[in-house]
């Protein structure tokens, strides 16, 4: 699990949803220098502990294990094709007009 998780958060880091020292920081390790004044001191700054989560909430894509599959849009398009598919003619031709397609 280790391993996923931290070439997860790689790809997390490379696609700019977290920042480096954070990742390294929930893996348990060290860090630079610049982590014994920060992230390393024992207590986090409320501030920190916020950018923290939210960061971790934008590389959730990345750390889900249910893979997704289905492009929202591709679902989207197809609901819509099956409401038209089900609609009366008249339905239809007000639908069309509404959209600017047809005129009469």
């Amino acid at each position: 699990m280790r391993p996923f998780f931290d070439t997860q958060l790689l790809i997390a880091e490379s696609k700019g949803k977290v920042a480096h020292d954070f990742r390294v920081f929930w893996m348990g390790h060290k860090g630079s220098i610049e982590a014994v004044y920060t992230t390393n001191k024992g207590r986090l700054p409320e501030a920190l502990l916020t950018e923290m989560r939210e960061a971790f909430k934008r590389s959730e894509e990345f750390l889900d294990l249910e893979v997704r599959t289905e492009d929202p849009l591709l679902k989207q398009k197809d609901q819509l094709h099956s409401v038209i598919e089900r609609a009366a003619p008249e339905k239809v031709q007000e639908m069309l007009r509404l959209l600017g397609i047809c005129n009469t």
